[in-house]
């Protein structure tokens, strides 16, 4: 199927609800890595949002928005440098409004174009052959490859999987390699499935800017919950599983 999908048609938004936990759940990736690191090793790492401290208790809906507009992407100035990027596109800078039209754009590329505008995204240390799932990519297909997609969410998606690994990859910000996977195939890849095979995508000296516009693109960024562990495998250079197969007893 083609999908040549514009989001100013009248499709169905996320509630206010389901954008507020949104942010909430990617709080809480920030919070539970704070948990496990000392800042003073780690002194470009901190936390990333600065909300309000009463917004638990705040019961206006109108009030609650007004928080989370409010909250601001506060760091010194090695935080800055660390994730900056001097061509990094402004609408994929790391902040609220961006995360949020990614999310919203994602779920209605996906809605509109099923699973075939869809690809499971991992990030990777060039010196590791671990593979962490960072989250999902959406595009529209009657205009955008794949590899203009990941090119245009780059640095988008390199600073996500920093933040979501900071031990693992927020050391190696400017070097990863992001690479993709058939879409909703977790399962298989947990499994060592030999037909999943992982693409990898290059680096857009430009991010793409000209040829794809943001509202053609979406990203669903993965989140852990409940102290999870993150989804990550073990990869060859070509993208092939370097575990064999995992058969199921029948």
């Amino acid at each position: 199927m083609i999908v040549n999908y514009s989001l100013h048609s009248n499709t169905t938004m996320l509630t206010l609800h389901q954008r507020i936990t949104v942010i909430a759940m990617l709080l809480v990736i920030q919070i539970s890595a704070i948990n496990v690191l000392s800042l003073q090793s780690f002194s470009f790492i901190r936390p990333f949002y600065k909300i309000a401290p009463n917004i638990k208790t705040v019961q206006s809906v109108s009030e609650r928005m007004g928080q989370m507009k409010s909250s601001v992407l506060f760091s010194s100035g090695s935080d800055v440098e660390h994730f900056e990027d001097s061509k990094r596109p402004r609408d994929m800078k790391y902040i609220p409004p961006n995360i949020l039209r990614n999310f919203d754009n994602f779920e209605n590329i996906r809605k509109v174009g099923g699973t075939e505008t869809v690809n499971d995204v991992y990030v990777r240390d060039p010196e590791r052959d671990t593979y962490w799932f960072a989250g999902k990519v959406a595009r529209c297909t009657g205009t955008v490859s794949l590899e203009q997609a990941i090119g245009r969410l780059w640095s988008f998606i390199e600073e996500h999987a920093c933040r979501l690994r900071l031990v693992e990859l927020s050391t190696k910000y400017g070097t990863l390699e992001i690479w993709t996977a058939p879409p909703d195939s977790e399962m298989d890849v947990s499994y060592n499935r030999p037909h999943i095979i992982f693409t990898k995508m290059t680096k857009s000296s430009d991010y793409c800017v000209k040829e794809v516009k943001a509202t053609e693109i979406g990203f669903q960024n993965e989140v852990y919950e409940d102290g999870e562990e993150g989804f990550r495998t073990k990869r060859n250079d070509d993208g092939t599983p370097v575990n064999k197969e995992i058969i199921s007893p029948e």
